[in-house]
């Protein structure tokens, strides 16, 4: 076994790759995903210097919760003081009716609330739409080239390893503000996974039991900002020594000017009010809302269909996935794919 690993990583296989790593268009994309790697780790850590990543309520002197009012004209107080501008935020004393937000979503508004930081927060937004629409040109023309299926396999393994890492970490950084999307979100998921595993008889609770009460958003930003990244960094690093690839950065006029051009995007998008209203800390907020088109696919799942169907239907769209490589027949496997990729754009639509 651990010879056939090593042939498929050996001469052969980089023989295989040949041909696609010469195309001018695989070259291109590999350039603009190293670019957009950059931008998206640059952005992240300058938007976490400014980020507070806590589930808890903020409270007043005397212990209170508070709520979150965004006035639309200047606030004074009895004295005449300026308490807030319009559009800032202006915390105060929250009634037993009121919604109480988190310290987290306080953080990522105070970031919206200011022009350059919200420009950053909006480039980093952009290129995650980018940088999974990259890879999944990368993987698709992995796919339809590499034909050969015994060395196909160790880098549809590793490319859908990338995949997956990629897309927990844009699902994780959706929920850290905590607004009625994220709240949405996350209890979408949460009670479907729930749901469908105890029809299976599986408890759930071990999973979910003390999420808020060890500060549930703090845990995420851990897996968000240093855990995945880091895995998928070290798996990046692995797939480059293993092919031998070069990226020539001085010269690179499609790499700067997708630098150029998401930095412009973002500044016009900078404008945008991308947060949701808050969600309470303890109590979620559940409204209509609708995904990111990454996502939609696996919302169209969860809203069409019961739970333990759902689960099946997604547990079989991921033994389709490992079971490519497998499939000697290369119209075969392209039928698989077309299977999953009708299935894919029905529940998109469905959504």
């Amino acid at each position: 076994m651990r010879a056939k690993m090593q042939i498929q990583w050996g001469d052969a296989m980089l023989n295989s790759l040949q041909p696609i790593m010469q195309s001018n268009l695989l070259r291109i994309l590999v350039s603009l995903f190293v670019f957009s790697i950059f931008i998206e780790l640059l952005t992240g850590i300058m938007l976490s210097l400014h980020f507070t990543p806590s589930s808890s309520m903020i409270l007043t002197d005397k212990g209170k919760p508070t709520t979150v009012k965004i006035p639309s004209k200047v606030v004074l107080d009895q004295e005449g003081d300026t308490l807030a501008m319009p559009g800032e935020l202006l915390l105060r004393e929250a009634r037993q009716q009121d919604i109480k937000p988190t310290i987290s979503f306080v953080s990522v508004k105070s970031i919206e609330s200011s022009f350059p930081l919200n420009i950053i927060r909006m480039i980093h937004r952009m290129n995650t739409h980018a940088l999974l629409a990259i890879l999944m040109s990368i993987i698709l023309m992995i796919i339809v080239h590499l034909r050969d299926t015994t060395l196909f396999k160790g880098m549809w393994f590793l490319l859908l390893v990338l995949g997956t890492g990629m897309s927990l970490i844009t699902w994780t950084g959706y929920i850290l503000p905590w607004d009625q999307f994220a709240s949405t979100s996350y209890s979408v998921v949460s009670g479907f996974i729930r749901t469908g595993l105890e029809s299976f008889g599986v408890s759930f609770e071990s999973f979910s039991s003390g999420a808020f009460q060890t500060d549930f958003i703090a845990r995420l930003f851990s897996i968000h900002a240093l855990l995945l990244p880091a895995l998928m960094l070290l798996l990046l690093f692995y797939i480059k020594m293993k092919l031998q690839t070069q990226i020539t950065y001085s010269n690179n006029v499609f790499g700067y000017g997708f630098v150029v051009l998401i930095i412009i995007m973002g500044i016009v998008r900078s404008g945008d009010t991308t947060l949701f209203p808050p969600s309470d800390a303890y109590v979620p907020t559940i409204i209509g809302i609708e995904p990111a088109w990454f996502f939609q696919p696996l919302h169209g799942i969860v809203s069409a269909l019961p739970a333990d169907a759902g689960i099946l239907v997604i547990a079989c769209a991921m033994m389709i996935f490992l079971g490519l490589p497998f499939i000697s027949s290369y119209r075969l496997r392209m039928i698989a794919l077309a299977i999953v990729a009708i299935a894919t754009v029905f529940f998109a639509l469905a959504y």
